[in-house]
């Protein structure tokens, strides 16, 4: 990861945490196309177990709003890779 990041990095002419914040973007932006609410609820918890101020109580309240989040992405993802079959 580290060397595609230096790469990616070189190739967009910026430092690397510029070109991981991009790629954080367009991450948060292609699973908002999937579930928008989901995307959100993730992004809010990721924000709270980051957070040095909360305690771990809050810490562990935010892992399970992301876990509840990431499987609500799956289905959403699962659903749209999915292809119809038969007829209606």
């Amino acid at each position: 990861m580290l060397e595609c990041t230096r790469l990616g990095a070189r190739v967009a002419g910026c430092t690397g945490a510029s070109f991981v914040t991009l790629g954080i973007g367009i991450w948060a932006a292609e699973l908002a196309e999937q579930d928008g609410r989901a995307t959100a609820i993730l992004l809010r918890a990721l924000a709270d177990i980051m957070d040095p101020k909360n305690k771990p109580a809050a810490k562990a309240g935010a892992e399970a709003r992301r876990q509840y989040a990431v499987k609500q992405l799956h289905r959403a993802v699962d659903v749209a890779m999915s292809h119809a079959e038969g007829r209606a």
